[in-house]
């Protein structure tokens, strides 16, 4: 059997794994929530596993205690756009996000690195989208958050 693994190795340079989606809105489910601390034990971010309907799994990690105000800032605006797509809006733990269906928005940073920036309901009401001043449609819901 003649093998060409030269080929073989151009086709897996085509394969998409769950580190290399498209940038875009996804649907998936909360396997775990729960609050961690830091590295530098100096604060606590709230750690969010979500399984996304082709079965990958992303992270999100939500910045609430920390040195860092713009840290916090930008952690409290996923906190309040999670609970926008979760519908819970008051909590004792982070616990009761588990098992919510949420859609997320993944972007990827200066370093090549995908990260979990955005959620919304899934189920959201039909709204129509703006038109910006380049022609592209836009979400209209004000309660996607997008860092």
């Amino acid at each position: 059997m003649n093998i060409n693994f030269f080929e073989i190795m151009k086709q897996a340079d085509n394969i998409q794994d769950g580190n290399n989606l498209p940038d875009g809105w996804y649907q998936g489910t909360i396997e775990e929530c729960e609050i961690r601390e830091t590295k530098a034990c100096n604060g606590n971010y709230i750690m969010v596993k979500i399984r996304d309907i082709n079965n990958w799994v992303h992270f999100c990690n939500i910045n609430i205690i920390n040195p860092n105000p713009t840290a916090v800032n930008i952690g409290l605006g996923l906190l309040k756009a999670l609970k926008g797509a979760t519908g819970v809006m008051s909590a004792e733990s982070p616990v009761v996000f588990e098992g919510k269906k949420i859609e997320f928005l993944l972007k990827t940073n200066k370093n090549g690195d995908q990260n979990v920036s955005g959620f919304r309901a899934v189920n959201r009401a039909s709204i129509p989208a703006a038109i910006s001043t380049t022609g592209t449609t836009q979400p209209a819901d004000a309660n996607d958050m997008i860092f």
